[in-house]
């Protein structure tokens, strides 16, 4: 079989039997899935990552230079009896501001640290090329480079003036911008297309995804969630009109006939259960109990009733600004008062001011006090939310001197309903320094259980590293916790790594509570079916060999079952 390529070259395509797929192979859900991307791009979707866009009924709001593209989530999937068709509604944000903008606009604010400023704002980014509609992560700008460079294409080299000329058609204006660095997906690179990195020209690339400043605009957020919070039965009308646009494609439901399948214009029905109201225990020793109610809103009680338990406040700091000495003493005396109310002994803490809430201030004094005291907590308060001061005062103070933290800001304090947000901070603050505001009724069945939760946080900036967060239970009431940082680099056995966690973990309940947890419940969220069920049988192997050490007693008897919970 021979094909021709958009450039005219003749491809030779041998297609080999393998085997045939059944109902309940892996594969057979790869190749249903294949189908139906097929049958959305008919409907003239545009595929943004593994997602699909209509750009045709995208929301403009011009006053904050951006759109948002209405899209949907699917997966067909092999569900009990037949096939289900899964559909979530999402939204894309697209800026209308090329990367060209963003660098232009660092050049225009920060001219003296222009560089700099650039990979801040770009470095960890998603864009959208205009061309192919294709989504990139932005890894690196190089300022060396820029669109009158050249390339190896075709046996010659070529620029990419010229380059994007002859095969897009597209003209670049501006040929000293310097270039985006995009490495290659590991996916990419394990079907042998080269690990070498993309080269992107900034005027051809749509930014995505909010700014920090974005975030921060109360106006902008209303505005988005008026269009991206629909109410159920607004979700099911927007359903049944993407089931409609399917139906009504002529060339969709002859590529469906084909393969024998159909799509009911149905949404599936099934009965729901309602699970009976919980009992929250506050007071000492749960000597408080009431029932959650049915809009599971306890707020007011937790503020009038004292907290299951207690932290240490022996000794605690807060560290202000000088022009938040006003709002910051009238606060304290707020923290304290609704501290008292809940059972809570917080006496006056040591205050100490800075000249200005510059991040050196906080550290330094932090750095200065810590040397020669002991402190249960430190309270920052802030003028404004800065991310950069945000992450360096809580790395300081976590990493560096293991001593517990929290931050206000000047508009938490300053709205008007001060007692609230007095006891929102109180009841964070307790939490951090070893206490408990509530907890509900944990059945005889599950007395002596541990229960683990385990997930990953990708590095923007380096895909080679990662780091994932063991958090496990360490009594009945689930209201102590340890937990174990895990660092995952690239091709490196994970499922060793929980293992050597997890040991520890088991250590942490036994040196608490004298023994060891008699069943063990451990979760891990994950993307990918087919990998969760390959690192499930891993960590079923790994797991009996260090943790049947701990186990030594010839009456237990050690038994792992794992459960793969579907997600509709």
């Amino acid at each position: 079989m021979e094909a021709k390529g958009k450039e005219g070259t003749t491809f030779k395509i041998t297609v080999n039997y393998v085997k045939q797929l059944h109902f309940g192979d892996h594969e057979y859900n790869l190749v249903l899935n294949i189908i139906w991307k097929k049958l959305l791009r008919m409907l003239n979707l545009k595929m943004i990552g593994r997602k699909f866009f209509d750009a045709n009924a995208k929301i403009n709001i011009p006053e904050f230079n951006m759109q948002l593209w209405p899209g949907y989530n699917t997966t067909v999937r092999q569900h009990e009896d037949g096939l289900l068709l899964s559909v979530s509604l999402i939204h894309k944000v697209m800026r209308t501001q090329t990367a060209l903008d963003v660098i232009k606009d660092m050049y225009r604010l920060h001219r003296d640290q222009f560089q700099v400023k650039v990979k801040e704002a770009l470095l960890g980014t998603v864009v959208v090329t205009m061309f192919n509609d294709r989504t990139y992560h932005i890894d690196d700008i190089t300022f060396e480079e820029t669109p009158k460079s050249s390339f190896p294409f075709n046996g010659n080299n070529i620029t990419f003036i010229d380059y994007y000329k002859l095969k897009y058609q597209i003209i670049i204006k501006n040929h000293d911008q310097p270039l985006l660095v995009s490495k290659n997906k590991a996916r990419l690179i394990r079907t042998g297309q080269g690990d070498q990195p993309i080269f992107l020209v900034p005027e051809l690339c749509c930014m995505t995804g909010y700014t920090d400043e974005m975030r921060k605009n109360f106006q902008l957020m209303n505005r988005v969630a008026n269009h991206t919070r629909s109410s159920p039965n607004e979700k099911i009308n927007q359903l049944f009109k993407f089931a409609e646009r399917l139906l009504e494609k002529p060339e969709i439901v002859k590529e469906m006939n084909e393969w024998n399948m159909k799509i009911t214009p149905k949404l599936l029905r099934f009965h729901g259960r309602v699970l009976p109201s919980e009992n929250i225990i506050q007071g000492q020793n749960g000597s408080l109990k009431y029932p959650v109610g049915s809009n599971a809103d306890w707020t007011n009680q937790v503020k009038a009733k004292a907290a299951l338990s207690s932290g240490t406040f022996d000794s605690w700091l807060a560290i202000y600004p000088q022009f938040m000495k006003r709002e910051v003493c009238s606060f304290l005396n707020d923290l304290i008062r609704v501290g008292s109310g809940m059972g809570l002994r917080i006496g006056h803490p040591r205050t100490k001011e800075l000249q200005s809430d510059n991040l050196s201030e906080y550290i330094n004094e932090i750095q200065s006090l810590l040397s020669h005291m002991t402190l249960d907590i430190i309270v920052c308060f802030v003028g404004d939310v800065r991310v950069d001061r945000y992450n360096a005062i809580k790395k300081y103070c976590c990493a560096n001197r293991s001593v517990m933290s929290q931050i206000v800001t000047r508009r938490s304090i300053t709205r008007g309903n001060n007692l609230s947000i007095a006891t929102k901070i109180v009841l964070q603050i307790n939490c951090k320094v070893g206490g408990a505001p509530w907890t509900v009724a944990n059945p005889t069945l599950l007395q002596g259980i541990m229960v683990i939760g385990f997930d990953v946080s990708k590095d923007s900036l380096n895909r080679n590293i990662a780091f994932g967060a063991l958090v496990a239970t360490m009594n009945d009431s689930f209201s102590s916790y340890h937990s174990q940082p895990i660092e995952i680099i690239k091709g490196h056995d994970l499922s060793s790594k929980i293992c050597s966690a997890l040991q520890k973990t088991l250590e942490a309940y036994e040196k608490k509570n004298g023994t060891l947890p008699t069943k063990v419940v451990f979760y891990r969220d994950g993307e990918d079916e087919f990998q969760d069920v390959c690192i499930a049988e891993k960590l079923k192997v790994n797991f009996l060999s260090p943790i049947s050490i701990y186990y030594v007693s010839p009456n237990f008897r050690f038994k792992i079952v794992c459960y793969l919970i579907s997600r509709i």
